[in-house]
């Protein structure tokens, strides 16, 4: 349920060290580069434009030494998205569904470690109030973003762009579901009986 949005997260990473990408070539749509930049992969990192490469820098999850040197065993990326705060680019995917799925994979594995059973709970009820969709609003209860905070203006604790930022909804709604239910199958089953969580 979570593969797509790690595919997508794990082509960045490769292209970043510049290693072909052609296996992920279905989901360059998802991730598109600006038409400005000229983005290509090359052989050797060090033949990449210098516009690109700084693009490339301002969103590499990890140190941009470590991926162009380093192996990009399934392990490494997967202990690179482990231990690296929310990066740029995970602010620009959240902005997607599948992104916003992701991300919060991203934020369980670093400060809940629900399982992948809870976290399909998540994804179910999310699914069902906002389809994962961070500009969603329920015109009749008032109910906003991706976890349909009622009211919206409880996101604030979370950050003060909790209308715009996906991954500040995601924080907000996940902390709230631990505080509140303890994890999201709870939330879901109360959510299942009364119609809201």
């Amino acid at each position: 349920m979570f593969a797509r949005p790690i595919q997508v997260a794990i082509a960045v990473v490769i292209a970043i060290g510049s290693v072909s990408t052609a296996a992920y070539a279905s989901d360059a749509a998802l991730v598109p580069a600006p038409q400005d930049q000229g983005i290509s992969v090359t052989s050797d990192v060090n033949e990449a434009p210098a516009g690109s490469m700084r693009l490339l820098a301002s969103l590499a999850p990890v140190p941009q030494e470590s991926i162009a040197t380093g192996d990009l065993r399934a392990g490494i990326v997967g202990e690179s998205l482990k231990t690296n705060v929310i990066s740029k680019l995970d602010v620009v995917l959240a902005q997607t569904s599948l992104g916003a799925q992701f991300v919060a994979t991203k934020l369980n594995s670093l400060t809940y470690s629900w399982s992948n059973s809870q976290m399909g709970c998540l994804n179910t009820l999310w699914s069902r109030e906002s389809h994962w969709n961070f500009k969603a609003r329920n015109s009749r209860s008032g109910a906003y973003g991706i976890p349909q905070a009622n009211p919206g203006t409880k996101m604030a604790s979370a950050g003060k762009d909790w209308r715009t930022n996906p991954i500040t909804q995601i924080k907000w709604g996940m902390s709230y579901i631990n505080s509140r239910y303890g994890n999201p199958c709870a939330a879901l089953a109360s959510s299942s009986r009364k119609g809201w969580y």
